[in-house]
């Protein structure tokens, strides 16, 4: 059949499976079609007793278990509706018990299920939508299976998971708005963990700033040498998966970096001794970081970079 002789938009009838030309000639273009939608899970008001029914229940993403775990109905009936004795309803009483221990049993689960509850409380306190709630569900499902949630503060982490899908869909939030409502308290875990999801999971997207990146303009704002860039690239490549600088700035690690590498360029043992290396105060002149953020990063670079320090000891 020529198609061009027919309009470029179709209507699909679901009822029949057809895909209908919708320049008024009425032509069936396409029959039998599968129909990707959910079942009719036969509610009264809407289908009708002759109607299709779900063999089981509608998937929840928002739930830990997707709403697939087979439950025992609290109505003390049998299948034929006659009500149970008080012996057979005790027994089902205990095997219900069972069965709610028995769906959280790993400590995974009850995880997911603290997760979710505070999620599901979080969502109705900032008003958001529930394709917002299913996607955060989604995050949250995958830093689980990683490991992130464990000893981790469950509202904070949850707080990030939602920041970081709000930037996903564009929505005006930042992490600073959830603070208040949410009662957060350890700011630093939530400005840490957000950094984390973005360097993990919107590595080509979002807007992660690398150290790298102010190495080069900081050394030509302190005229250093350039074995001072070389070596603090050096250093960089050895503390860039060291997990006590997730989520600290990039700014403050790249400054850091730079003063080791001076002392360790311009000290005693170096390959350029000289009297005065990079000061501290040098350092935050020209990179507009605080000594303070740089001895505290020092102390966590300077474990790490032995092999760094033995390589260049001595000019060798």
């Amino acid at each position: 059949m020529n198609l061009k002789m027919h309009g470029k938009i179709f209507v699909v009838d679901e009822s029949t499976g057809e895909r209908i030309c919708n320049c008024g000639c009425g032509r069936v273009m396409e029959e039998r079609i599968e129909s990707t939608r959910q079942e009719i899970q036969g509610d009264k008001d809407r289908a009708g007793p002759n109607e299709a029914k779900r063999a089981g229940t509608q998937i929840i993403t928002v739930k830990h278990d997707y709403n697939l775990t087979t439950t025992i109905d609290k109505a003390n009936q049998d299948a034929s509706g006659k009500k149970l004795n008080a012996m057979q309803s005790q027994l089902s009483f205990n095997l219900r018990v069972q069965q709610v221990r028995a769906s959280v049993n790993s400590t995974g689960e009850r995880r997911l299920v603290n997760s979710f509850i505070d999620l599901n409380n979080a969502i109705h306190t900032l008003g958001l939508p529930s394709t917002i709630h299913e996607q955060v569900a989604y995050v949250i499902r995958k830093i689980e299976k990683r490991g992130w949630l464990k000893n981790a503060p469950k509202m904070e982490s949850v707080a990030a998971c939602i920041y970081y899908i709000c930037r996903r869909n564009d929505l005006p939030y930042n992490w600073k708005s959830f603070v208040k409502p949410l009662g957060l308290t350890r700011l630093k875990f939530l400005k840490r963990f957000v950094r984390k999801l973005l360097e993990e999971y919107e590595e080509n997207n979002a807007n992660v700033v690398s150290p790298y990146k102010f190495v080069g303009k900081m050394c030509n704002a302190l005229d250093s040498d350039p074995l001072v860039e070389k070596v603090t690239y050096e250093i960089l490549d050895v503390v860039k998966d060291c997990y006590d600088l997730i989520g600290k700035s990039p700014k403050v690690i790249a400054a850091s970096a730079i003063y080791q590498a001076s002392l360790i360029i311009h000290g005693e043992d170096g390959v350029k001794p000289k009297k005065y290396a990079t000061t501290e105060f040098e350092m935050e002149k020209s990179s507009e970081v605080t000594s303070v953020s740089i001895r505290h990063i020092g102390k966590t670079i300077k474990p790490l970079i032995g092999k760094v320090l033995q390589k260049w000891k001595h000019g060798s």
